[in-house]
């Protein structure tokens, strides 16, 4: 009699249960479907092992689990039994074969695909049906006839995915072949042909089919038995998958996910929920501890999946207890140590509405003096205002490396929100002068966001913004972090030993701009390209404005693989304007490309700027050139090793009172409009010139009467040697043109 109730109870009614793996634990579960509808629940759609067991025959009667926090699952009960279907003759030896299922929404309803043999021999008349209702849980009715276009000997392990555009497709295989369709809007048919997905390896069955980013995965189990294994795998069937940007193919194969359970299948679902990937499963696990572990025995189990950056998908770790306690171990910190917190836990939504600032700063100020990492997992930060990162605080997002989200200029690529950390800046619109989104101090760090300035327009002259990040006090840090369009990007002044390094985007008014700076700072791999807008009146606007690195005021700045495209200036060294001095500087393979002037020194340190291996361009404005050294400049600039090319009127125009040096150096491309300009052109100052090549025929050097000492030596020219010398003070010697 009991036994009898426990059954009603189950039939008739909604069961809960505490999450561990396995989840399900009151009856013997298989193929794990799972899916996330409108109501905010997540659902899984299993098949069902009757025990005791006969291999792979004795399978019945669908159940359907739902979630609203991963832990606590109900058994909504059993939507389907194999005596239901109305096509399908009865099987010899009472068999049942209702195996791995899925279900899809679309025009209002749910569609639940199952399949089943229509009549004997079993292994030869597979249909899939189709049962439908319009709740996700219950009420499901078959439909008269089986799935219509698919042939009469057809497969099994029905999948059907709907595309973002609302485009279903079909997918289904075993033995070996999986193939896909489109389904036609009424759900019931196949649109056209099917289809044999190719690149995949060692295919065997359970198809599943998922997006992410854009791109499609397609996961699937192989055929590895542990009888004939030779790569030391303990177990039988693997999760594999391949990925491609078309939803039928062709895929390209990545690898496996996960490793064998101990049952000898196993079929999977991926699925993402309230912003967490999860792999379900399912192994043997619960019927051995029951005492009779059987391969057909099997019980539905869940675990965190992670991606890496590349989108390729890190291996499931299989866990056998609660399966939040695992954690994506490549990235570190995680939100899990008692010196991370997640802005989640102080009310940050990430959801691109809501203004998150109060709750930022919330978490940073958590750990008062003693230091810590403010986590801010995947999802889209509104802030109207602007954020102090404490000292010894690093802000950190989802991403590793500095990302790309050039999708606004060009169609089809990633966007900002489109995957990892984006913060969209929205305070102090209008005013240069405004407090800094993000202020930096003594040992803080911001690393891995995407910051993104929305109301800018991409076809307009840019609004006004304060500085994207300012860096202020002793070691402050800016790393791996895209700028995808401030107007003002960094402000690196005030501070000592400041590190900066892989930033990316495309700063309209300025990029970097340092000064008052007493210790040694580091810039590293940072890239300023037009990634965000290349529209006329925009870009037109940043190459007569824009100013792409400042330097002021600095103690011996060490600057490593720098690059900008498109700016009014390039590099631009002058005096402080808030301190005394200006810059001595290491900067070694910099570039600037598309510039009116690439290289602009109104004042440098005695010590010298030291420019290595670098590369510079100028085309654009009235009358473009390189480098442009002014007559204010008393210090030393020297550039080895440089190449300097671009339709310009010259390469170089040098005054002032310092000395400027060239030396292992290459010019092309000057005297664009053939007037006889000079690659070179002094007019004050001391010059240097050695062992360089001039690849133009036009002349190479002029020398101005007011130089004070001038050395042009062992260089090489095309065609004649033109060297227009008016300085009293000058050593010219062992110049070589193809032409005497």
């Amino acid at each position: 009699m009991k036994q009898i109730i426990l059954f009603l109870l189950l039939l008739f009614s909604t069961v809960s249960f505490s999450q561990s793996n396995p989840f399900i634990k009151h009856i013997y579960t298989a193929d794990p479907s799972a899916h996330v509808w409108s109501d905010g629940r997540l659902y899984v759609y299993a098949s069902h092992d009757i025990a005791p067991p006969r291999g792979c025959d004795l399978m019945d009667e669908y159940h359907v689990f739902s979630t609203d926090d991963m832990i606590n699952w109900t058994d909504h009960g059993e939507i389907l039994r194999a005596s239901q279907v109305p096509w399908s003759k009865p099987l010899r030896n009472d068999a049942k074969f209702m195996w791995a299922p899925d279900c899809a929404f679309k025009n209002g309803k749910y569609y639940f695909y199952f399949p089943h043999p229509s009549q004997d021999p079993w292994n030869r008349n597979w249909k899939i049906g189709i049962a439908v209702s319009d709740k996700p849980a219950s009420g499901f009715k078959v439909l008269d006839q089986p799935l219509i276009g698919l042939p009469d000997n057809g497969e099994i392990d029905p999948c059907v995915f709907v595309d973002t555009d609302g485009t279903a497709y079909f997918y289904y295989g075993g033995g070996g072949k999986c193939f896909g369709a489109k389904l036609k809007d009424n759900m019931c048919e196949i649109d056209g042909n099917l289809k044999p997905m190719e690149g995949l390896q060692d295919f065997h069955e359970a198809t599943w089919v998922h997006k992410r980013n854009g791109i499609y995965y397609l996961s699937y189990s192989d055929n590895h038995d542990k009888k004939n294994d030779t790569e030391g795998v303990n177990g039988n069937n693997r999760m594999r998958y391949a990925i491609s940007k078309n939803p039928l193919g062709p895929w390209e194969y990545k690898g496996v996910y996960m490793d064998p359970t101990d049952s000898y299948t196993n079929h999977g679902s991926i699925v993402e929920y309230k912003g967490q990937w999860y792999a379900f499963y399912h192994n043997s696990e619960l019927s051995r501890a029951n005492g009779e572990h059987n391969d057909w025995l099997r019980s539905i189990c869940v675990d965190k999946l992670f991606y890496n950056n590349d989108g390729t998908i890190k291996k499931v770790i299989q866990t056998s207890g609660n399966h939040t306690a695992q954690k994506n171990v490549t990235i570190n910190p995680y939100p899990e140590s008692p010196d991370v917190v997640s802005v989640k836990d102080f009310g940050a939504k990430g959801d691109g509405k809501t203004d998150d600032t109060q709750a930022f700063q919330k978490a940073m100020d958590y750990f008062g003096t003693k230091g810590g990492t403010v986590y801010a997992p995947r999802g889209t930060y509104l802030f109207k205002g602007s954020l102090s990162i404490p000292e010894a605080i690093t802000l950190k997002g989802a991403f590793e490396s500095v990302p790309s989200h050039n999708g606004i200029r060009d169609e089809g690529l990633p966007k900002p929100g489109d995957d990892g950390t984006t913060f969209l800046v929205t305070g102090g619109q209008g005013s240069e002068l405004a407090t800094p989104f993000i202020t930096l101090n003594t040992n803080s760090t911001l690393r891995g966001v995407v910051l993104y300035w929305p109301t800018q327009d991409p076809e307009k002259i840019p609004e006004p913004f304060p500085w994207a990040v300012a860096m202020r006090g002793k070691n402050p840090a800016l790393l791996d972090v895209e700028m995808l369009n401030p107007y003002n990007a960094i402000d690196a002044s005030k501070n000592e030993r400041a590190l900066i390094r892989n930033i990316s985007g495309q700063p309209l008014r300025r990029g970097i701009y340092v000064d008052g700076v007493y210790d040694i700072g580091r810039i590293e791999n940072v890239h300023w390209n037009p990634w965000w807008s290349h529209k006329p009146a925009l870009l037109k606007w940043q190459e007569e404005n824009g100013e792409a690195f400042i330097f002021e005021r600095t103690d011996w700045h060490y600057v490593l693989n720098t690059f900008c495209f498109g700016y009014k200036t390039g590099y631009k060294f002058g005096a402080s304007s808030g301190s005394r001095g200006s810059c001595n500087g290491n900067f070694l393979g910099i570039g600037a490309d598309a510039c009116h002037t690439s290289v602009l020194v109104e004042q440098s340190a005695p010590y010298g700027l030291l420019i290595t291996n670098g590369e510079f361009v100028a085309m654009n404005g009235e009358d473009p050139t390189m480098v442009v050294v002014t007559e204010a400049n008393r210090g030393n600039v020297r550039f080895v090793n440089c190449a300097f090319w671009g339709p310009c009127n010259q390469n170089a125009k040098i005054d002032g009172h310092g000395t400027v040096g060239f030396s292992d150096c290459m010019f092309v491309q000057w005297d664009r409009n053939k007037e006889g300009r000079a690659a070179i052109q002094a007019t004050g100052g001391s010059i240097v010139i050695r062992g360089c090549d001039f690849g133009t025929l036009a002349p190479q050097v002029s020398i101005g009467e007011n130089v004070s000492r001038a050395i042009v030596s062992e260089n090489t020219m095309k065609g004649k040697v033109t060297i227009d010398n008016k300085g009293k003070n000058t050593y010219i010697q062992g110049n070589l043109g193809t032409e005497e």
